[in-house]
């Protein structure tokens, strides 16, 4: 669904603007925290407001992110006991661009400065650290890379 795919992809990369119906449902189901709101001034945008959004800097969910951008990489639960939810896996580095292009394109975000250009290519930069932590480690417990 949009929504957690938007949690993934906001975990690595800053997406920019997020629409309300976004918002309100990462805050309200613990996905994203409110961080600042602002009431305008002007009157003629009275009943509108713009709020910040941020996604957790926690490393487990960096973790998590970063693995769900490897095609390879799964998270086993030995506790789940149906064969739909025993393993969660990764997706192809191209699952994820098609994805942020649509989401986009559906205006679910809009870039905060400049155009999405910027966040495509900060997403493809953690793409190619991504590989090169993989080389090293497959299980990418790895954050930092030498990039000789």
């Amino acid at each position: 669904n949009d929504n957690s795919i938007a949690s993934v992809l906001g975990t690595r990369v800053q997406l920019g603007m997020a629409n309300y119906d976004f918002a309100n449902k990462a805050i309200s189901r613990g996905y994203a925290m409110l961080v600042r709101y602002d009431t305008p001034k002007s009157d003629q945008v009275k009943n509108f407001g713009s709020v910040g959004v941020v996604f957790p800097p926690d490393p487990v969910c960096a973790a998590l992110a970063m693995g769900m951008m490897q095609p390879d990489w799964a998270l086993r639960n030995g506790l789940m006991d149906t064969p739909d939810t025993s393993e969660i896996r990764g997706k192809k580095p191209k699952f994820w661009v098609e994805n942020i292009a649509r989401l986009f394109d559906q205006h679910l975000f809009l870039p905060n400065q400049g155009d999405s250009g910027e966040v495509f290519a900060a997403l493809y930069m953690l793409l190619c650290g991504d590989v090169l932590r993989y080389d090293q480690d497959r299980y990418m417990r790895m954050f930092e890379v030498d990039l000789k």
